[in-house]
């Protein structure tokens, strides 16, 4: 039997309501401190983002379902009504808590406390996940709160994914470790910014700048090739977003190899998601290193809107051969997941298919990812938003 819009929000109100009879407060807080929520790990699923929002002070908090809120957990400030949680694997998870000293995020496992305060928490990989504690990262075990790389010793902690983190230390030295701490390989000594170019292996290798040419170096710590150019994203698929010469050239790919798959004719490109990648002929929006889509720094708001009526700042995919498979005509677009795209028409968001067809129609001011069948939306009417959970066909499942 199809499920109809109303049993599908019934089955969200049913599993909302078990969530919430689970929500208990935390035994003995820290003095100084009052925490602004708890609940069971078991009610979502590993890796879930759930937002705690009290718009209205004394009416209790609502969980919110948090699709799309990105790779990390991000203290909001200490009077924020926002608290974000994350569960990790086992008896594991994160929580805010708001202390004298401002918002912080702690560790928790079977409900008690472990390890020291976080500003930022990324997801869990193999029981350890990023964290930022300080000002400085560091890779820290989810289960007993326990640095695995230190910040201490470290100038800066990549990400700790495929099994692999880099590091940066002192006078431009950095390495390779694994996710239990032991350093793969020896240092290298190219000179690499931590804060504007994060290299993780979300592919068997990683590509540095150097000079003016990309060294690829794999998962041994060991140099594979060294090929002209400049790197401008991680490889991602197999495929790396990179310009022939400086970072402001034309956009191409290369793989593992060092070998040009798609050359460089666009002004701007994202990373291959679900074997598409979208790309673009100007530049008012671009991919940052970590593939994040958003407006160029250096043009306005409303400098890009009037941009983005030139058809050559508009939006499609290629394959990974190169080919255009839906054609550049969008405002704006997102990465495809679960089969389907976020993208912008006339000012409003709606969700295209593989084939390019817009199977949402563009209704929405804000429109997320689909995870586990579900994206996040915002449907401004009569001007007020109205925050959505709505399905691949399109239909409300949750509104809060």
């Amino acid at each position: 039997m199809k499920a109809t819009p109303t049993t599908r929000l019934a089955t969200a109100l049913v599993c909302f309501l078990a969530f919430a009879a689970d929500t208990a407060c935390l035994a003995q807080a820290a003095p100084g401190s009052v925490v602004l929520q708890e609940h069971s790990p078991a009610a979502y699923p590993v890796g879930a983002v759930v937002a705690f929002d009290k718009d209205r002070p004394g009416e209790g908090y609502r969980v919110v379902p948090w699709y799309g809120a990105g790779t990390h957990v991000r203290i909001l400030g200490a009077d924020a009504h926002r608290v974000l949680y994350r569960r990790f694997d086992g008896d594991a998870s994160a929580y805010a808590v708001k202390e004298d000293s401002g918002t912080h995020l702690y560790l928790y496992n079977g409900g008690s406390r472990v390890g020291p305060a976080l500003q930022q928490l990324g997801p869990g990989r193999d029981q350890v996940a990023f964290a930022v504690s300080d000002e400085q990262s560091g890779l820290i075990s989810v289960q007993t709160g326990e640095w695995v790389l230190s910040p201490e010793d470290f100038r800066g902690v990549g990400f700790p994914i495929g099994g692999r983190v880099v590091c940066w230390k002192d006078g431009g030295r950095w390495g390779i470790y694994d996710l239990e701490g032991n350093q793969i390989g020896v240092d290298f000594t190219f000179p690499l910014d931590p804060e504007t170019h994060r290299p993780a292996f979300t592919s068997d290798c990683i590509a540095i700048n150097v000079d003016d040419s990309i060294l690829i170096i794999n998962r041994d710590a060991e140099a594979v090739t060294e090929t002209k150019g400049h790197v401008v994203g991680r490889f991602v698929s197999g495929l790396a977003r990179a310009t022939p010469g400086g970072e402001r050239g034309l956009v191409g790919y290369i793989d593992t190899a060092g070998e040009w798959v798609v050359d460089p004719a666009y002004g701007s490109a994202g990373d291959f998601r679900e074997g598409l990648a979208p790309v673009s002929l100007d530049s008012i929006y671009s991919a940052a290193f970590d593939g994040t889509i958003s407006r160029n720094s250096s043009i306005s708001p409303r400098k890009a809107e009037e941009l983005l009526k030139d058809e050559k700042s508009r939006w499609g995919f290629i394959d990974r051969s190169g080919d255009l498979v839906i054609p550049m005509i969008f405002e704006r677009v997102q990465y495809f997941s679960e089969g389907l795209a976020a993208v912008r028409i006339d000012g409003k968001w709606g969700y295209i298919n593989r084939e390019g067809t817009v199977v949402i129609p563009p209704v929405y001011s804000t429109a997320g990812l689909f995870q586990n069948g579900l994206a996040y939306v915002v449907l401004s009417e009569a001007g007020s938003d109205r925050p959505l959970l709505i399905d691949a066909e399109g239909d409300i499942v949750a509104e809060y």
